[in-house]
C-alpha cells in the first residue's frame, strides 16, 4: 500500500517554483515454501516424474515474512529555470533488525546550476543545454534473511524411545537486538552536456559511496 502526495505550491512569481512531495507506504512479505526429496529416478526423468522415485525423509517446510514501513517528505525548488535544489529524508521501519534499532533515517540534498541559461552563454548558440550539478545523500539496506535479529533453534539429532523417534533440540543462535540498518553515504559530482542541436550529448560524474 502505498500513498503519495503532491503540492504544487502557487506564487504570483512565475519565477519560483516549489513543489512539495509526502509519500507513506506500507510492504508486507510473505513466502512459503514446500519441498520433497526422492531417490532412484531413471536419468531420463525430469522433475515432473519425482513421484515415480522413493520419497527419503520427511518433507521440508519453509516459513518467512517481513514488514517494511516507510515515510518521506521531499522538497523541490527551482528559480528562473536555472538554479534548483532537492531536499529529502526518508524514515524506515523493518521488521528484520533487533528490536532496538528498526527505524533508519536517510536523508538527501542535491542542487544545479543550469549554466547556459545564463545571459554569458547567449551568445554559445552551439551549445543547447549545460548544467552542473551535486548530490549527497544515505541509503539503507536491509536485503538479508528476516531472522537474523532473533533467537532461533535447531534440531541436532534425534534418538529412540519406547518405540518412537524423538528431535533433539536447541539454540541455534542467540538475539542481537542491537542489528540495524546498513547504510550507505553517496555523493556525487556530475555536467550534463548537449551541443549541435542536441546531436552530441552526453554526462560526466565523480561518484563515492562509503
Amino acid at each position: 500500500i502505498e500513498n503519495i502526495f503532491t503540492y504544487d505550491v502557487p506564487f504570483r512569481d512565475k519565477n519560483h517554483k516549489l513543489v512539495l512531495t509526502a509519500v507513506q507506504s506500507v510492504d508486507h512479505t510473505q513466502s512459503k515454501e514446500l519441498g520433497y526429496s526422492t531417490a532412484s529416478l531413471p536419468v531420463d526423468m525430469g522433475w515432473d516424474f519425482i513421484a515415480n522415485g522413493e520419497f527419503s525423509g520427511k518433507p521440508v517446510r519453509t516459513f518467512s515474512e517481513n514488514n517494511l514501513v516507510s515515510f518521506m517528505g521531499r522538497a523541490s525548488y527551482t528559480l528562473m529555470d536555472k538554479y534548483i535544489m532537492n531536499i529529502a529524508v526518508r524514515r524506515d521501519g523493518s521488521s528484520r533488525f533487533g528490536k532496538n534499532n528498526k527505524w533508519g533515517s536517510f536523508p538527501a540534498v542535491s542542487a544545479g546550476w543550469r549554466m547556459s541559461e545564463e545571459n554569458f552563454m547567449k551568445d554559445a548558440t552551439w551549445i543547447n543545454e549545460l548544467k552542473i550539478r551535486g548530490d549527497f545523500g544515505v541509503t539503507g539496506n536491509q536485503n538479508f534473511d528476516s531472522y537474523k535479529s532473533l533467537a532461533t533453534m535447531q534440531g541436532f539429532g534425534s534418538y529412540y524411545h519406547e518405540g518412537s523417534y524423538f528431535t533433539v533440540w536447541g539454540p541455534a543462535k542467540n538475539p542481537n537486538y542491537n542489528l540495524k540498518w546498513e547504510k550507505g553515504v553517496n555523493w556525487n559530482i556530475g555536467v550534463d552536456f548537449s551541443m549541435f542541436d542536441n546531436i552530441f550529448s552526453g554526462s560526466l560524474n565523480y561518484y563515492n559511496r562509503e
